[in-house]
């Protein structure tokens, strides 16, 4: 998917659970672009605050 306008904006926004990395904000922004047209989207992640903050934006997460 293209890193969009709306994808910079909204990886550009305060994330809801805490600091992350630019790729990560990246990547989380694009999943909340993604989940418009996917409103069954789950995230799936090892990351820690990856999975923090997929949740506190409403994603499904299956974690490890």
């Amino acid at each position: 998917m293209e890193i969009s306008a709306e994808v910079r904006h909204l990886a550009g926004r305060k994330i809801p659970a805490g600091p992350v990395r630019t790729l990560d904000a990246i990547h989380l922004s694009t999943a909340l672009v993604l989940m418009r047209a996917f409103p069954e989207l789950s995230m799936l992640t090892y990351d820690r605050r990856i999975l923090e903050n997929a949740r506190a934006l409403g994603f499904h997460c299956a974690a490890k």
